[in-house]
């Protein structure tokens, strides 16, 4: 293929973990590090985030951990009040807020942020 035959669209196209792996390095970075065994550390400004945007930290570094150690990307409910410090009455609340808004999936009691929603997730954090 010359030049000349080269789509102009093909501009418009990209890998898709490219831009989904750029977007979760943007959202987490100020936020947690992680082990190379899986281990979740949370920074100092993680305490400073309101209870739904912990909880989307915390969903948000387990697919991280999914696509660089192959993990469980799916969480209980208290897996994430052990990650965050919630209590239950803050958690389950927050969880059901998230997937009526769509930005948290469930099944089986297990929590994850579809890949659909990551750029919805974003917007939450104030980025574009």
């Amino acid at each position: 293929m010359t030049a000349e035959d080269k789509d102009a669209l093909d501009a418009l196209f990209v890998q898709e973990a490219d831009i989904s792996n750029e977007v979760l390095r943007d959202l987490l970075v100020n936020y947690v590090q992680f082990t190379s065994e899986g281990k979740i550390f949370t920074k100092s400004e993680f305490a400073d985030l309101l209870n739904k945007k912990k909880i989307l930290v915390i969903l948000l570094s387990r697919k991280v951990l999914k696509l660089k150690i192959n993990m469980d990307e799916e969480t209980a409910g208290t897996e994430i009040m052990s990650s965050t410090g919630l209590a239950r009455g803050s958690v389950y609340p927050a969880l059901r807020e998230l997937e009526t808004a769509r930005l948290v999936t469930s099944k089986d009691g297990k929590y994850w942020i579809p890949s659909y929603a990551i750029n919805n997730v974003r917007q939450l954090f104030g980025g574009t």
